[in-house]
């Protein structure tokens, strides 16, 4: 009985982590979390999503619903408010034929695309560069610059 409990509680265990373990599932939160350089590291999304994508906006906190709905096309209904939340962090990965991908990040986690307030949607192109400075104070990436494609 002894090993039945303890495969159980095993099991939830698992599970639990499981759970856990996919909210980091984005190809750019791998890259960065396994980033060795404790500096600065430069990304194009398009290296880490696929070139199906020709272009990405950033969802920082307190985008109002109908912003999103105007600059991205996008009509989002999982906030409860007229805006996202203080913890919105996200990319939209948009293709040619308006078909889009919403990548949640938490603010308040390792990958920090915002700077804590509402700032206008901006698209941009995929192979735009970003460049992210590592928080040694709190172990997390922060963006610093977006450089698009003909500043390159």
């Amino acid at each position: 009985m002894k090993i039945k409990k303890f495969s159980i509680t095993a099991l939830a265990s698992v599970l639990m982590l499981t759970g856990c373990a996919t909210n980091h599932s984005s190809p750019l939160y791998s890259y960065l979390n396994a980033s060795t350089s404790t500096t600065v590291e430069q990304v194009r999304l398009s290296d880490l999503y696929g070139e199906q994508w020709t272009e990405f906006a950033l969802v920082c906190p307190y985008t109002t619903k109908d912003e999103v709905k105007e600059e991205l096309g996008i009509k989002i209904n999982t906030y409860l408010t007229d805006s996202t939340d203080d913890s919105s962090n996200d990319i939209v990965l948009r293709d040619k034929d308006g078909s889009y991908d919403w990548i949640y990040f938490n603010r308040f986690d390792i990958v920090y695309l915002c700077n804590g307030s509402a700032e206008n949607l901006k698209i941009y192109p995929i192979d735009s560069v970003l460049e992210f400075e590592h928080r040694d104070d709190y172990g997390t990436w922060k963006l610093s610059a977006i450089t698009e494609p003909g500043n390159q």
